[in-house]
């Protein structure tokens, strides 16, 4: 927000220059952007008076003007034509630099020399575009500076408001800021004091006392609508405000200058002689000030006459009813909102104004009637306008005294300092807050502790501090304004704070290093997707129960049920910038209803090596992702991981993966419909696991133990079966079998693997044979031949009754 010194100087005596004023602002917790002379660039332009205007010899469109300066005369060509000989206009002299960036040279235009620039003020930077020469008022000092002339020996200091400070979204909040921190009194604008020519009204009805607590309106006549004096456009201007008439320029000005948002409608184009507040018909048509049309819901709320819609509450007027060159009778409107729908009203149909700007982060529930006041005042002394009632104001429940109490102990517990108990009050009769009573803290305390009870003081706190509610806000009112300079410095005390899950802490830890270690790089995405995006991948299994009601965004409007939508733009994002090979993990957080689990996932997609002098590229494949897997489940101490075909209609090959009779995850490869939906080249390979299952037993603890002294002995085994026999079917029976002829023999079965596949009509129609590598040792002594030969004659023996397969010789 713009703020002008010179008009905060109508409020109260600055005690300092701007820069200063600007450093006592940030140390109280107000950050200023910027602060600007309005004269910048402007200091070498003058005031001239022109003393002859004569037409070009050599060119219709322009003139040559001789123009005085008081001890000098100058010739200038100009191509202005709303000037006359005697006006007094801004002239720029060779060598000045105006703030466009244009340098004023001495030159010849069509043969005639001119020395210097009658300026416009789109030239000057006061305006975004002109029509001719800035014709100075009369009483212009010829020769004089121009930005004196004209009314530019301000400053202009643009201060950033937190959304918690409502209070200060004005010149008057800012002026009070000023007057608490340099102990100097205020002095606030008056309203109007007159008696109205009559006692008419319009009729105000109210029907959602909650959106809209209070409304008043004001009716007055002879209105001449014309341009505003040239005072209040300057101002208006310095703060970034476009004059537009009279009428309007006051119902801004008093909005910039108290924080009272107000609206003027012409009465000949409201229907009937009453407002209604009420929520939006649904579908109904309103077109704003902006010329926008709009559609409304029944969640806006409206100012309507007794048929239509005519401005969007809080927001903006409706175009059909604004004030207009020959309006006479107006209807002056000033309330108050709920912030909530006001914000909600913006961002809906996309309309900004100064008006919603305030009311979303609320108004002082005085400002409404004050407000009104005093742009009745302005109307009356620059429209002419009669008053022809009284202000009806509206208002169901009036605001209570908001009350909080505050205890000098925690004052100085949070100061450090002893803070003593009349500069405390100093600060409260600074800030308005009314002492309405006194006594002795006795909250919490212990007869025995009593005796070492401090004051306690409640506070009534004004009607503009929106943001003070509790305690804790009064505090740090007392530590901003005393100042946070004046606190003494301590040292700060570290202590180590123990992590409330230290061992789900190394858990996740413990899988990140497992995936970094595997080569894989991490990712981190947004816990919100497109349920949009999500429905075209998982259909009705995504529940729209996770979609937010109220979303910042359509691209994220849900949050995620899995990790594998999130990874998947990843990969496409880097497509798109030809980053085609890439091994990636992410751990987060997924939702399902109320509950939410910590998922890892991993993908692979493009070549595990480029191509080199050794040799051509590899392609990532499904079993790269596999052995991966492997190695995280071994790194969790989880092995008996059983791997299920199944079907998913986002991946060709789909499995699911269990422990025990537990669904802890899935493996799979992307189909290539999706992948190229997505623009991604080549084959995608995706695997996520729910950590928080797999980690829920702790997993098997490591033990270091002595490498084996003694030889291990192999032995194969080679089973024909169905060709539809899953491996994992087969790999578990078979380990139970082994290890269960060992027990007892004093010999441990290391492993069994898998080494051939082999496939021949000379074993019959749809069958396979799978041929395993046993390797047994003994911790304590070398195995002979026959022990070994035994040991796995047993084991054939079982394996062919138990798994009901042929044994092939």
């Amino acid at each position: 927000m713009k703020v002008s010194c010179n008009w905060l100087a109508d409020f109260v005596a600055i005690p300092w220059k701007p820069a200063e004023l600007a450093d006592r602002l940030t140390m109280a917790g107000i950050e200023i952007e910027s602060i600007v002379r309005q004269d910048a660039g402007l200091e070498s332009v003058i005031v001239a008076e022109i003393l002859k205007s004569e037409r070009h010899p050599d060119a219709d469109r322009l003139s040559v003007c001789e123009v005085s300066t008081g001890a000098r005369k100058h010739q200038i060509v100009c191509g202005a034509k709303n000037y006359k000989v005697g006006d007094r206009v801004p002239l720029a002299l060779p060598g000045v630099r105006l703030p466009n960036g244009m340098e004023i040279k001495a030159a010849k235009l069509r043969g005639v020399s001119s020395g210097g620039m009658l300026c416009s003020a789109a030239e000057l930077g006061l305006a975004p575009d002109a029509e001719g020469l800035l014709i100075l008022p009369k009483e212009a000092k010829v020769g004089a500076p121009f930005a004196e002339a004209y009314g530019l020996d301000d400053t202009v200091i643009d201060v950033e408001i937190t959304p918690n400070r409502p209070d200060l979204l004005s010149h008057l909040g800012i002026a009070r800021e000023i007057a608490t921190l340099a102990g100097v009194p205020l002095k606030a604008p008056s309203g109007y004091a007159g008696k109205p020519s009559g006692n008419e009204t319009f009729a105000v009805e109210i029907k959602d006392p909650r959106l809209c607590p209070r409304y008043s309106a004001r009716l007055l006549r002879k209105v001449r609508v014309k341009p505003s004096p040239e005072w209040m456009q300057h101002r208006l201007v310095a703060v970034g405000q476009r004059p537009i008439n009279n009428v309007v320029d006051i119902t801004n000005y008093i909005m910039i200058e108290v924080g009272q948002p107000l609206h003027a409608f012409d009465t000949r184009l409201l229907s009937g002689r009453k407002i209604i507040v009420r929520r939006a018909e649904p579908g109904e048509p309103i077109r704003t000030l902006d010329d926008a049309d709009v559609i409304l819901d029944a969640d806006t709320l409206v100012i309507a006459d007794e048929k239509h819609a005519v401005a969007l509450a809080g927001v903006m007027g409706g175009i059909h009813s604004g004030i207009q060159s020959d309006t006479t009778e107006v209807l002056l409107e000033s309330a108050t909102f709920q912030p909530s729908n006001i914000r909600r009203t913006s961002k809906k149909y996309q309309i900004r104004s100064e008006s919603s700007y305030r009311f979303e982060r609320g108004v002082d529930p005085k400002l409404a009637a004050y407000g009104s006041d005093l742009a009745t005042r302005l109307l009356v002394e620059l429209a002419d306008a009669e008053v022809a009632g009284p202000l009806h104001m509206v208002e169901p429940a009036a605001p209570s005294p908001r009350r909080v109490s505050v205890r000098l102990s925690m004052i100085r517990r949070m100061c450090g300092i002893d803070l003593p108990e009349k500069e405390i009050e100093k600060v409260f009769d600074g800030l308005g807050f009314h002492v309405t009573e006194r006594a002795k803290e006795t909250a919490g305390m212990s007869m025995v502790d009593s005796s070492h009870a401090t004051e306690q003081w409640t506070l009534e706190v004004p009607s503009h501090r929106l943001d003070v509610v509790e305690e804790v806000d009064v505090l740090e009112e007392i530590v901003r304004v005393y100042g946070i300079d004046k606190l003494p410095a301590h040292p700060v005390e570290a202590r180590w704070i123990p992590l409330e899950e230290p061992g789900r802490y190394f858990d996740m830890q413990r899988v990140r290093t497992l995936a970094a270690g595997l080569g894989f790089d991490e990712v981190q995405n947004y816990t919100l997707v497109s349920s949009k995006e999500a429905h075209a991948i998982h259909g009705a299994a995504f529940p729209d129960d996770q979609i937010l009601a109220n979303p910042l965004t359509d691209e994220m409007d849900a949050l995620r049920a899995d990790l594998f939508l999130g990874m998947l733009n990843v990969i496409a994002r880097n497509n798109a910038q030809r980053n085609l090979s890439l091994k990636l993990f992410e751990i987060g957080r997924v939702f399902e209803g109320q509950q939410e689990s910590t998922h890892l996932s991993l993908a692979l997609t493009g070549s595990a090596a480029t191509t080199g002098w050794e040799g051509a590229e590899r392609p990532y494949d499904f079993f790269d992702l596999k052995g991966a897997l492997f190695e995280i489940f071994g790194g969790l101490g989880e092995r008996d991981i059983v791997w299920r075909p199944s079907k998913h209609a986002a991946f060709s090959l789909f499995l699911e993966l269990y422990h025990g009779e537990e669904e802890v995850g899935f493996v799979g490869q992307v189909s290539g419909q999706l992948a190229r939906s997505k623009k991604i080249e080549g084959d995608v390979f995706f695997a996520e696991l729910d950590l928080d299952l797999l980690l829920k037993q702790g997993g098997a603890t490591k033990k270091f133990k002595p490498l084996p002294g003694f030889p291990a002995v192999q032995r194969d085994l080679a089973l024909i079966v169905p060709e539809e026999r899953r491996f994992d079917e087969i790999i578990g029976p078979l380990r139970d079998i082994a290890q269960k002829a060992a027990t007892g023999k004093n010999i441990v079965l290391e492993n069994i693997a898998l080494f051939d596949i082999f496939r021949s009509s000379q074993l019959g129609e749809c069958r396979k044979s799978l041929a395993f590598r046993f390797t047994y040792r003994s911790l304590e002594r070398t195995l002979t031949d026959s022990e070994v030969n035994a040991l796995h004659a047993e084991v054939i023996k079982e394996t062919a009754v138990r798994l009901k397969c042929e044994v092939r010789v």
